[in-house]
């Protein structure tokens, strides 16, 4: 699909940072995933978070599962709700300009 992470990407050193440009999402894409997930998503932190892994990991293929693991540990470290922080990370990994801005406005209304 295009978009996506190539299976060769290990998740190795050098590869989480943001999306290089030709992987990067449309805003718009961003911006309507995290739109659904806050409208039909119910449940704690953790059950979204596991969502979000099932979906951005398994069905999309925007991370591979050691980006996922990343973004959920960087996330338990900061103050906030984990949901909202590991869906601003996971924009940002995604598309790094900009991108970060979508899910955290989408949570926030």
């Amino acid at each position: 699909m295009a978009g996506t992470r190539s299976s060769e990407d290990d998740g190795g050193p050098g590869s989480s940072g943001p999306a290089p440009a030709a992987q990067r999402h449309p805003v718009s894409e961003i911006v309507l995933y995290f739109l659904r997930l806050g409208t039909i998503g119910f449940g704690g932190p953790v059950a979204l978070v596991g969502q979000m892994e099932k979906e951005l990991v398994g069905e999309k293929g925007w991370l591979t599962r050691e980006e996922m693991r990343d973004a959920i540990a960087v996330s338990q470290s900061l103050p906030g709700p984990l949901a909202i922080q590991v869906g601003i990370f996971i924009a940002y990994l995604a598309r790094a300009d900009f991108g970060a801005a979508g899910p955290s406005s989408c949570r926030t209304f």
